[in-house]
């Protein structure tokens, strides 16, 4: 379609258009607090401990990963490692799954030279648990939502299904996390 064409299009549609963006946020609230929902009940059911407020990080970890009473390490509810480049103006689109990823990320708070050294010499044994390492030696697995099961959750009100990647990745997250708690013993961060 054209610009001129779609241009008209918009503006033929402006009102409904107007009122679905006022919808947008709303709805992203209600995903996002699905979202923590899940992964709260998914660490209490496995001892797990994190932070669960929509208005801060998504994450969770084991108690282990925690010194001084510092978290050193978690993984983290967040878009996929690329979605920068899609050029997305609604977070409801990766959200959905119509585009984009969400992704579990393992973050670490110490320094990133030793990090990405040690870290490289993981990454073959953290891909077998599903877990991918970007160029910068982050690691992270997809959670992206089935976008007509993320629909039927936005009319019914019911997120169980799906929110059920997240608690898939937050499963590969707890079988790796002995080859995590290895790295993070080898950098001496607990």
């Amino acid at each position: 379609m054209s610009s001129p064409e779609l241009d008209r299009l918009i503006v033929e549609n402006i009102l409904d258009l107007d009122s679905a963006a006022n919808r947008v946020e709303p709805i992203e609230m209600r995903i996002w607090a699905a979202h923590a929902e899940a992964m709260e009940s998914w660490s209490q059911d496995c001892g797990w401990v994190g932070e669960f407020d929509t208005d801060g990080d998504l994450i969770a970890r084991p108690e282990a990963w925690e010194t001084d009473g510092e978290k050193q390490a978690w993984f983290g509810l967040g878009f996929g490692a690329n979605d920068d480049e899609l050029d997305l103006y609604f977070e409801l689109v990766q959200l959905t799954g119509a585009k984009g990823n969400v992704c579990l990320w393992f973050g670490y708070k110490g320094l990133r030279n030793p990090w990405k050294a040690v870290a490289r010499q993981h990454a073959e044994a953290l891909r077998e648990f599903g877990f991918v390492m970007t160029p910068y030696g982050d690691f992270y697995t997809p959670c992206s939502p089935d976008l007509t099961q993320m629909v039927e959750a936005v009319e019914s009100g019911d997120f169980r299904a799906a929110t059920d990647p997240v608690r898939a990745a937050l499963d590969r997250g707890k079988a790796a996390e002995p080859v995590f708690t290895a790295i993070l013993k080898q950098l001496g961060a607990i």
